[in-house]
């Protein structure tokens, strides 16, 4: 019995020998495994709140361009907000915001719906080469060469409903169209029709028709996509200087005359029925949000034709958002003297002469924009000189007000009409290029299509914590009350 007794004992110091054995092996990975889950823990609440603190990071930013006054420190983009370090739960985050300022394609339909910009530039052949790297404006022979033009269009409107449905090439008097040269660069035109020439021999009018409808066969765009078409022509010309124009339905976009190809430098400056090239400024590019602004525009229109020129009237659109017209601002100035880019000095009197507001009528338009029509001393409109000459460029200086509220690009348009002078050829008329009634003065009629761009700036905003960066983009839109972090993403 005494054995027994003395065996058990012997088996249960061994068991509890053995149980603390294990839990001696047992208890240093538990401890670690404890401890990693801890820390684990402890990461993740870092990274949570380091996360929280970023992000509060961008709505500390939308509550400073909303109620403080980061509008008005940041106004032009080298500007920067001073770096704000934000601690929340014991992390922290720097804060800076900049002001982001570019013109962008129109927000709202322009004048016109569905608004195609064509423009149209020239590469010349003189040696025959097939290479058309040669001067179109410099040496150019008076023997047999080629000229290879390429038209761009470029959607501006987000109304996109129509598209291109017929395209008219003006050639200038005794081009001849290279039969099956028509391509287009980028391939952005993947079916090209066979034109046909709607004028006569010596004045081709070159058409290639797309179609009805989008969808259907007209040729179609996405709001500011790009597409091109080019074609070849050879001439043999005398002196002189010869320009092409092109003409879109069922909008009536056009152009105007341009493309030059000058022959043998002689000093020509205009082209036959060239008409009026007009260009807008304004002088503030930048616009602070939700501050009364006043801007001051100039329109420059300058005769590129050969001949003399009446100018009946000059109807000015103003941008959407509220611009208004400044009774007794509008100025006038004739001169010769032309004006390349942004003029430092255009505030300045320079020729300027007051022009009577009796000869300005405002009409608001259903577009909701305000419309200025300037008919001239009168109603007698101006003369000006053929190209070249010393009254070849007539000027118009007004002002114009404005509070606006929303981020975005403000455009202007302007459009020229001439009376006398200018004719529109029967063979596009004909076509119904132009509205019945009113030919002569569509297809004379000088347009700056949507420039003097003003900007609402939208701003950038990054929120940088110890390990990640948050960036977004802030828009403005005080008519209802809100600043919209439109935009987020960590890097």
């Amino acid at each position: 019995m005494m054995n027994r007794r003395a065996s058990q004992k012997g088996f249960a110091l061994l068991m509890v020998l053995v149980i603390v054995g294990l839990g001696t092996l047992l208890l240093g990975p538990m401890l670690r495994l404890a401890s990693t889950t801890l820390l684990a823990k402890q990461i993740q609440s870092d990274v949570l709140y380091e996360q929280y603190t970023r992000d509060a990071g961008g709505e500390y930013a939308v509550w400073q361009i909303q109620w403080a006054d980061a509008t008005t420190l940041l106004v032009n983009e080298d500007d920067e907000t001073p770096e704000v370090v934000l601690e929340l739960n014991g992390t922290t985050t720097t804060v800076i915001i900049r002001m982001q300022a570019e013109l962008s394609g129109l927000t709202v339909p322009g004048a016109e719906d569905d608004k195609i910009r064509v423009t149209m530039t020239v590469e010349c052949d003189t040696d025959l080469d097939d290479d058309f790297d040669d001067s179109c404006t410099d040496g150019v022979p008076t023997t047999a060469s080629q000229a290879r033009y390429t038209i761009t269009f470029e959607q501006l409107s987000p109304d996109t409903g129509d598209g291109l449905e017929a395209l008219f090439a003006e050639l200038p008097k005794g081009f001849d169209f290279v039969t099956g040269s028509t391509d287009s660069p980028d391939d952005s035109i993947t079916s090209i029709p066979t034109p046909t020439n709607v004028g006569n021999s010596t004045d081709e009018i070159w058409k290639w028709v797309f179609g009805p409808g989008c969808p259907g066969t007209a040729l179609c765009f996405a709001q500011e996509e790009v597409k091109t078409l080019r074609f070849v022509v050879d001439f043999n010309k005398n002196n002189g200087r010869w320009c092409n124009a092109v003409y879109l339905l069922p909008n009536r976009e056009k152009s105007g005359m341009g493309a030059p190809i000058v022959i043998d430098n002689d000093g020509a400056e205009g082209c036959d029925g060239g008409g009026v090239s007009v260009i807008k400024y304004v002088d503030t590019l930048v616009a602070p949000p939700n501050e009364l602004v006043v801007f001051t525009y100039l329109v420059v229109m300058e005769n590129v034709d050969t001949s003399n020129l009446h100018i009946d009237a000059i109807r000015d659109v103003l941008p959407q958002g509220g611009f208004t017209y400044q009774l007794g601002s509008a100025e006038i100035w004739i001169t010769g003297t032309p004006l390349l880019g942004l003029p430092p000095d255009f505030i300045d009197a320079l020729g300027f002469s007051p022009f009577s507001d009796d000869d300005v009528t405002q009409t608001l338009l259903g577009s909701g924009r305000w419309e200025a029509l300037f008919d001239g001393p009168g109603g007698a409109g101006w003369n000006v000189g053929a190209a070249g000459g010393s009254t070849d460029t007539l000027i118009m200086r007004f002002k114009a007000s404005v509070t606006l509220t929303e981020s975005g690009s403000y455009y202007n348009e302007a459009f020229v009409v001439v009376g006398s002078g200018c004719k529109a050829p029967e063979a596009l008329t004909s076509q119904g290029v132009f509205n019945p009634g009113v030919e002569d003065e569509e297809y004379c009629t000088g347009y700056s299509w949507p420039t003097g761009g003003v900007i609402v700036p939208t701003y950038d905003v990054q929120s940088t914590s110890d390990t990640t960066t948050g960036v977004g983009n802030i828009t403005i839109d005080w008519t209802n009350s809100t600043t919209q972090l439109n935009s987020w993403h960590v890097d």
